[in-house]
């Protein structure tokens, strides 16, 4: 085990290897940076930073680009999407078809230095903010869905409210 440990922290870029990426234009793994096992990535340009880390199952995704700054560490199953189709056009939105038949917003999202995305949470453009920054520091709490910027050393964590009732008799 403890070679295992020892091995695993002196690494220097890691792409795990069930994690997919494609990546079309560039991409640059900073030091001591890693991708995790079943990761999808589909860019035009991603730029990691050192230190940082994206966890399994996350999904960097849209064709548009994602620039990581140093510490940033993705959670497990976090989507970041740098496209997304609008409806307000009217037209479809269905991934299936051409993008000439849809209304495909496209852009870049930053992730500055000491960013925490906890896990399942979701980042995506939009036709409103088609070019997202999450500043420096900015931790978001897991489940989260963010389409807005957030400036440096904000706390995102999503409102839940539970109802928690007595079950009826049962089993009698």
């Amino acid at each position: 085990m403890l070679r295992f440990l020892k091995k695993f922290f002196q690494r220097k870029r890691q792409i795990y290897p069930t994690a997919k990426v494609i990546v079309n234009e560039e991409l640059k793994i900073g030091e001591n940076s890693w991708i995790g096992d079943f990761v999808f990535i589909y860019l035009n340009k991603l730029i990691i930073g050192k230190d940082s880390c994206v966890h399994a199952g996350a999904h960097l995704i849209g064709g548009g680009e994602l620039i990581i700054g140093d510490r940033v560490s993705i959670g497990y199953g976090v989507t970041i999407g740098t496209a997304t189709d609008t409806w307000r056009s009217g037209r479809h939105m269905s991934s299936a078809l051409p993008e000439s038949e849809r209304d495909v917003v496209r852009g870049s999202i930053i992730l500055e230095d000491d960013v925490f995305i906890g896990a399942n949470a979701v980042i995506s453009v939009s036709k409103e903010n088609p070019h997202l920054v999450l500043g420096k520091g900015v931790i978001i709490g897991a489940s989260a869905y963010v389409d807005k910027n957030i400036s440096a050393g904000k706390v995102l964590i999503p409102k839940r409210e539970y109802k928690i009732e007595s079950r009826p008799k049962f089993g009698v």
